[in-house]
């Protein structure tokens, strides 16, 4: 089996690019973990926690926010158009993942990267770490939605069993079956959506967490029907994990691949939404 490196391996750098580009002017280091900033973290990053993306307004739980309110989020912490974004959490991706898609659907596409094996890495390198804060100037950000890149409930019910479309959950298996139905009105999936758990992207390796390589990741992906010709849709509860298997996709180089922002938190709490168990 061939080694292949993946095809927008420019996505993901390590800890060593990192340290060797810390100090790039147009790089602005994101810290996405939900907890130990103020304990230490890599020098000149800004702490940008999910939560702090989270629409308290909106009826579905863990919705985005709107264009201008992200719009102000993000230049908060000093991002500008023409900004390099690199984000880091504790290794699993799914913090660092949420933040790679919500930048990428308002606008950043292509100019955001994720840290492979996150904080732990960079410490297992040996690098320095701090817990000053660093101040930035406000950034020049504007958000703007790309429609390409996200899933509405109408979309997936316009495209229910096409042959070109693939509706992806990527949560448990027991949320999956409708066993655990978390704290939502009704239990099971999508109708049509084939299974591949967020998690089988990666592995631990010598206490790090890793992205499997990538003719393994392509190899699971195929199983499960999840060809490159297709609209590939993923969605778990409120499109974090979902956003996980978004960034592994993009990595890989699907070219269409669309998010359920809803996610269950909408489709399993509708009154005439279609489910399988």
């Amino acid at each position: 089996m061939s080694n292949r490196t993946y095809p927008n391996e420019q996505l993901l750098k390590d800890a060593n690019w990192l340290h060797e580009h810390i100090n790039d002017e147009n790089l602005v280091i994101l810290d996405a973990r939900a907890s130990g900033y103020d304990e230490g973290h890599i020098p000149r990053s800004i702490s940008l926690p999910p939560s702090d993306l989270v629409d308290f307004k909106n009826e579905i739980a863990g919705f985005i926010l709107n264009e201008e309110e992200f719009t102000t989020l993000i230049q908060s912490v000093g991002i500008n158009q023409n900004s390099i974004v690199l984000v880091y959490d504790d290794g699993h991706i799914l913090n660092a993942a949420r933040i790679f898609y919500a930048l990428e659907y308002y606008g950043l596409k292509d100019q955001v990267r994720i840290l492979h094996g996150g904080y732990p890495a960079w410490l297992q390198e040996g690098y320095a770490v701090t817990t000053e804060v660093h101040d930035v100037e406000q950034g020049n950000f504007k958000a703007k939605a790309n429609k390409n890149l996200v899933s509405t409930q109408q979309d997936i019910e316009q495209n229910l069993y096409a042959e070109n479309y693939a509706i992806l959950d990527v949560r448990s298996l027991d949320e999956y079956k409708g066993i655990d139905i978390r704290n939502n009105k009704n239990g099971g999936h999508i109708p049509g959506a084939v299974r591949l758990e967020w998690s089988e992207a990666i592995t631990k390796d010598k206490d790090r967490i890793r992205i499997l390589g990538f003719e393994e990741l392509k190899s699971k992906f195929l199983q499960n029907g999840i060809t490159e010709h297709k609209t590939i849709v993923p969605y778990c509860q409120s499109n974090v994990r979902a956003s996980n298997t978004y960034f592994i996709l993009r990595l890989l180089g699907y070219p269409d691949v669309r998010s359920y922002e809803g996610s269950w938190s909408e489709w399993g709490n509708a009154k005439e939404t279609a489910i399988e168990v």
